[in-house]
């Protein structure tokens, strides 16, 4: 059918820049557009996704990909995919320097933690919160989602990650 099932709106809001890098807020709110609920069913991703720069899913001479991911658990895309971190690092060379991007989950999402599909490739990662199983987003209650991001140039630093991941679930 041509009709929509759900209607998205994004709220987009950009604090103040940090000395060392740049953040986005996000609020998603997914509403039903119809008066039957909506069936997620279990996958093994689909949700709030980020492609990175197609630098980093080049192959270095080791035959693995340059850009890498790290959760704020320490765990990488060979030993995190399905864990259930409070944010994601996926960084590599552009252009031969540095640089990186973060995806921060928030506390009040549904099933936070939610897992995270972390592309064994690819620079792409999604959370996803019915890998392990589905859930329904019904009419008249809302599905919002909270993310932050947060750009940078160099390597990740965890504690500035972490920092700001703190101070943002504050508000």
């Amino acid at each position: 059918s041509d009709e929509p099932i759900i209607i998205e709106n994004w709220r987009i809001e950009i604090p103040a820049k940090q000395k060392d890098y740049y953040l986005i807020d996000l609020i998603s709110t997914q509403t039903c557009a119809t008066n039957d609920p909506l069936v997620i069913q279990k996958y093994h991703y689909g949700g709030m996704a980020i492609r990175g720069n197609g630098q980093w899913g080049k192959k270095g001479k080791d035959g693995t990909p340059l850009g890498n991911m790290i959760t704020s658990e320490g765990n990488n895309r060979e030993n995190g995919n399905h864990s259930r971190p409070r944010w994601v690092s996926m960084h590599g060379p552009v252009d031969g320097r540095q640089c990186g991007v973060v995806v921060m989950n928030h506390p009040d999402n549904f099933r936070f933690p939610q897992w995270v599909r972390l592309h064994p490739k690819m620079p792409y990662f999604v959370f996803a919160p019915m890998v392990e199983e589905p859930f329904m987003i019904e009419p008249g209650k809302p599905y919002v989602s909270k993310f932050r991001y947060l750009t940078y140039d160099g390597t990740p630093d965890h504690e500035v990650i972490e920092g700001s991941w703190k101070e943002w679930i504050k508000n």
